[in-house]
C-alpha cells in the first residue's frame, strides 16, 4: 500500500480515491448550480421589475390618499363653518 504525505496526515491510495470521488461529486453539484444561474438571474430581474411596479403603485395610492385627505379636510372645514353659522342664527333667533 502506498501513502502520500500531506500537511495534515498520511493518506493511503484508497483515501485519495475517496477524496477524488467526493470532490468529483461536489464539482458536479456546482456545475448543476451554475447551469441554473441564468435562470435565477432572470427571475431576479423580473422580481426587481415587479418590486418597482409595486413601489410606483404605492406612490400613486399615497398621492391619491393625500388628495382625498385634503378634500375631506376642506369639507370638514365647510361643515364647521356651516355649524357655526347655524349656531349664530339660533342665538340671534332666541334674542
Amino acid at each position: 500500500m502506498q501513502a502520500t504525505i500531506t500537511d495534515d496526515a498520511i493518506l493511503s491510495v484508497e483515501d485519495l480515491i475517496l477524496r477524488i470521488g467526493v470532490l468529483t461529486v461536489e464539482k458536479m453539484e456546482l456545475e448543476k448550480k451554475l447551469q441554473n444561474v441564468p435562470k435565477i438571474e432572470e427571475e431576479y430581474k423580473k422580481l426587481v421589475v415587479r418590486e418597482q411596479d409595486l413601489v410606483n403603485q404605492l406612490n400613486e395610492i399615497s398621492k391619491k390618499y393625500n388628495e382625498l385627505s385634503e378634500a375631506l379636510n376642506q369639507e370638514r372645514l365647510k361643515v364647521s363653518e356651516l355649524e357655526e353659522k347655524l349656531n349664530d342664527y339660533k342665538v340671534k333667533k332666541r334674542n
